[in-house]
């Protein structure tokens, strides 16, 4: 069956409303529009959920590469939040991992790619899973974090992953979780900046307008400026969807706390 659903979402923890508390409720908007996309989701019928983030496995990681983090079971966890009791476990699916590791095998020295075996999840990933994966026990996962510092080579990784993807028996869902300029207001904990909203509705029409390699335009300069973590999960996805017929529905925008929220259904 391949490839049955693709999805832009945020990772914010202050969705979880054990974090965010009574700041969760100026995310309105974007948790509507998460609950709406986990039905979306859920309709599909998946059976693994591959989930691209450009988040360090954790907080101490210094990986400047693409892991594949590859492990019987995950443990979703909020530690770094400061909360204890929001976590949840699910299924890995190490023979998906491992094949899909394998277009790269041949290709270490072009491609900064490694493999990790840790159970806890970063926050990104685990944040976008409280709502895609937490009622939903026995679907499996794929995580994938890209920490490359090489200029932009996404869009053709994700091209290779595109054939063991589309290979696979299975039903798959991809999701890419991030997270848009986090300088957008003065209420940004990075600050202000004036390129930032720029840089928001940009992204919003490359994906709109179905031209996600203008992304890759970006320069490293701008991209630092208004501290995203956005475009390289974009390539990432858009790389494996090349070729594939998609229709993509904007559910939500918003920015309450300087930081831009994006939930995109990429209705294949």
């Amino acid at each position: 069956m391949a490839l049955v659903f693709a999805a832009i979402v945020p990772h914010s923890p202050l969705l979880i409303p054990s974090i965010g508390k009574k700041n969760t409720n100026n995310l309105s908007k974007t948790i509507e529009a998460m609950q709406a996309v986990t039905q979306q989701l859920m309709a599909a019928k998946p059976e693994t959920i591959i989930i691209l983030s450009n988040h360090p496995l954790n907080p101490s990681s210094n990986s400047k590469s693409l892991t594949f983090n590859i492990h019987a079971r995950y443990l979703a966890n909020f530690e770094e939040f400061g909360e204890y009791g929001a976590g949840f476990s699910m299924p890995g699916d190490i023979a998906m991992a491992h094949h899909l590791k394998h277009r790269f095998d041949t290709l270490r020295e072009k491609y900064p790619v490694t493999i990790s075996s840790q159970e806890k999840l970063d926050g990104s990933i685990s944040t976008t899973l409280f709502y895609l994966l937490k009622s939903q026990p026995n679907i499996k996962l794929v995580p994938i974090n890209d920490t490359i510092e090489d200029d932009k080579p996404e869009f053709i990784i994700g091209e290779r992953l595109r054939r063991p993807i589309y290979q696979e028996k299975t039903r798959i869902a991809l999701v890419a979780s991030l997270n848009l300029s986090h300088r957008l207001s003065e209420l940004s904990p990075a600050g202000y900046s004036a390129k930032a909203k720029t840089f928001d509705q940009r992204v919003l029409e490359a994906i709109s307008k179905k031209h996600p390699l203008t992304l890759a335009r970006f320069k490293k300069e701008t991209l630092l400026e208004v501290k995203e973590c956005a475009v390289r999960p974009l390539l990432l996805l858009f790389g494996i969807v090349k070729n594939t017929h998609y229709t993509p529905e904007i559910l939500s925008y918003e920015n309450p706390f300087g930081i831009g929220h994006m939930v995109i259904n990429l209705k294949l």
